[in-house]
C-alpha cells in the first residue's frame, strides 16, 4: 500500500488540468475550467475542474473528486493503479518534482 505523505506529494505536484485534459476538452471560465462530462451523455458543459481547489465536479451526473479519483472513475481502476499513473503525470525524483508526460 502507499502511504499518505507519498500520495500527499503526489497529489500536490499533479496538475488536475492537464491530467483530466487528457480526457476531456476544456476551456477557462474566470478561475475554472469546463467541459463535457466523461461519465455521461453531456450535450451542454456540466463539467468543471477547479485548479485552485485541485478538483472536479460534474452538476449533471454528481461525479466528483480529485485527479486519482478521475483516473480511477474513468479507468475502473484501483486506487493504488491510479495514483501510480498521477505520480508518471508528475515524475516524483529525489523529492524533485519534474512534470513528464503520460
Amino acid at each position: 500500500m502507499i502511504d499518505r505523505a507519498t500520495i500527499d506529494r503526489i497529489m500536490d505536484a499533479t496538475d488536475i488540468v492537464d491530467v483530466i485534459s487528457e480526457f476531456v476538452t476544456l476551456r477557462k471560465r474566470g478561475t475554472s475550467y469546463t467541459g463535457l462530462c466523461p461519465f455521461h451523455d453531456d450535450k451542454t458543459p456540466s463539467f468543471s475542474v477547479s485548479p485552485s481547489k485541485g478538483v472536479y465536479k460534474c452538476f449533471a451526473c454528481g461525479e466528483a473528486g480529485n485527479a486519482v479519483n478521475f483516473i480511477m472513475a474513468l479507468g475502473s481502476i484501483g486506487h493504488g493503479v491510479a495514483t501510480g499513473e498521477a505520480e508518471a503525470q508528475a515524475k516524483l525524483a529525489d523529492g524533485v518534482v519534474a512534470k513528464t508526460t503520460l
